[in-house]
């Protein structure tokens, strides 16, 4: 035991240097952050040039919201790079700070050792877009401290049934959605969460939609000025449809954060095989749809995750791509629909559902969102301590594996 707790606190402060460390040397594991930070630096000026109401829209060079804009220009007045860095560094230790008070809350009665969770926590900062983004003053991770701190609000309030928290909640992840519309999952997942649909005219179903519309006035100003969703320049250059093909590229990522919690909920090999046995003919039937429709369809070489970036490093063609793509991703979605309880399944149903709705998927795009809905809502609180020590242990190789990957990915 006392081993242990030397070994996770030195692990976790590593991890935190580690992150100290990219800061200096500007790394870029994510790929294009450095890039993101040239349109970022055309939004400041604009900000910097104009009051809020006199922004010329057509020339701001992002598809988000612009709390991440308005929050510095408030903060620092006269922006500079160097400002966004400095709140992006702030906001990315508050988000391990947050998820180490969150899973305190979580492993409560379970009386794990702080210890494990300090490293838990600090794992979040081997995210590779978290920590691109942080270090090249990108505009997301404003919504990741929001979308996290949402879900602090969310686990006090499952406690105590405090509207203040419920209240809390609904703000940040209203702040969340600020700073990018696709945190609108956050949103409806917490509609379905509070609103009583056994009284649907309730004193406090009226309360609850009144704030949730207060909170929400912002963006639906920028979204009336804007005549869409999207901001003028965005809308002309990339626009929202459904498409299909998506699905399997978004699954096969999913999966890739949810590898770790997999292998804990099989005890061992024959666990495996007994899965396969029991659901082959499901796999089997959705792997074939996936293959059929990515085969058939044309691929976009930008993006698509980890799983289709290896594939094309070792150079296999369309074929093989849409084999081991339509195979990963039919085995998760199976595993999906019969082992997630229904609100893992509501809230990861929302995503997949919202960004198959643009027309580029990036694996930044899942992380590290992914890894902390997993922890916080897919975890179980009631999970035996030995387990949750090996799952801790897998986790910091796991993840530290993915960061170093990802480096190599972008420096070769």
């Amino acid at each position: 035991m006392k081993n242990s707790f030397y070994i996770n606190y030195i692990s976790g402060s590593i991890i935190i240097i580690s992150f100290f460390i990219g800061l200096l040397v500007n790394e870029n594991s994510s790929g294009g952050a450095e890039n993101d930070s040239i349109a970022i630096l055309n939004n400041v000026e604009l900000f910097n040039s104009y009051n809020l109401n006199e922004i010329p829209w057509d020339t701001y060079k992002s598809t988000s919201l612009p709390l991440f804009y308005i929050f510095n220009k408030f903060l620092f007045n006269n922006l500079q790079f160097t400002d966004l860095i400095l709140s992006n560094i702030f906001f990315s230790i508050l988000i391990f700070i947050i998820f180490f008070l969150i899973l305190n809350i979580k492993f409560s009665e379970n009386k794990i050792e702080n210890s494990y969770l300090f490293l838990l926590s600090s794992i979040v900062l081997l995210s590779p877009y978290l920590r691109s983004s942080t270090f090249w003053g990108i505009e997301e991770v404003i919504g990741i401290f929001f979308f996290i701190l949402s879900l602090f609000f969310y686990e006090i309030y499952k406690i105590n049934k405090n509207v203040l928290y419920q209240l809390l909640c609904l703000l940040a992840a209203s702040l969340a959605l600020l700073s990018r519309q696709s945190y609108v999952f956050l949103i409806i997942f917490f509609f379905f969460e509070f609103f009583n649909f056994k009284k649907f005219f309730d004193k406090k179903n009226i309360f609850f939609i009144f704030f949730l519309f207060f909170f929400n006035i912002p963006a639906i100003y920028f979204f009336y000025i804007w005549n869409g969703l999207l901001p003028p320049m965005a809308q002309d250059q990339r626009g929202l449809s459904l498409n299909i093909i998506h699905v399997p590229f978004i699954l096969s990522i999913v999966f890739l954060y949810f590898i770790p919690t997999i292998l804990l909920n099989f005890k061992d090999f024959n666990d495996v095989l007994k899965f396969f046995k029991k659901y082959i003919i499901y796999i089997i039937i959705i792997s074939l749809s996936f293959f059929l429709i990515i085969f058939f369809s044309d691929i976009n070489t930008i993006g698509g995750g980890a799983f289709v970036k290896i594939i094309y490093l070792i150079n296999f063609n369309k074929f093989y791509l849409s084999f081991i793509l339509s195979i990963l991703s039919g085995i998760f979605l199976i595993y999906f629909i019969f082992y997630f309880e229904i609100r893992i399944k509501i809230i990861f149903l929302l995503i997949i559902s919202i960004f198959a709705t643009i027309d580029l998927i990036f694996q930044e795009y899942f992380d590290p969102i992914s890894f902390l809905l997993i922890n916080i809502l897919f975890l179980s609180r009631l999970i035996k301590p030995y387990l949750l020590h090996r799952y801790i242990y897998f986790s910091l190789a796991y993840y530290s594996t993915f960061l170093i990957g990802s480096i190599y990915y972008y420096t070769i």
